[in-house]
């Protein structure tokens, strides 16, 4: 099994009960392979609008632009990082929060990213 295979399988455990996201690279985006069923409890995000689209935190219609640009820097590095960014959830309330990515290599010298996030508020007043 490899690596991120067995985050797959941790973040799926049923004890686990965090905002997490699993993103590879692809060409210009940053496509979600996996979240964990908190990330679509706490977001109101479905699995079919999920996995395989662009990471809902690097739009700019659900996020701020400045997080957005912070968090491609990042994950663009490959390195590990954490950040606090403000996303938006599917009714539209804001998302506060603090996001930490971790980098997972994979075979062939692919790099998948590991994201925990983890919600400090929500409010009312998004765009």
């Amino acid at each position: 099994m490899s690596k991120i295979e067995n985050e797959i399988s941790r973040l799926n455990d049923p004890d686990y009960h965090s905002c997490a996201v699993i993103i590879e690279p692809a060409g210009d985006d940053y496509a979600v392979r996996f979240a964990t069923k908190e990330f679509y409890r706490s977001t109101g995000h479905t699995e079919e609008e999920t996995v395989g689209k662009k990471f809902v935190f690097l739009d700019p219609h659900r996020a701020d632009s400045g997080d957005v640009a912070r968090l491609l820097d990042v994950l663009e590095s490959g390195q590990p990082a954490s950040l606090e960014i403000v996303g938006q959830a599917r009714d539209g309330l804001k998302l506060g929060g603090e996001m930490t990515i971790s980098p997972v290599p994979g075979e062939g010298g692919a790099v998948d990213f590991i994201t925990v996030y983890q919600i400090f508020t929500r409010q009312q007043g998004a765009a």
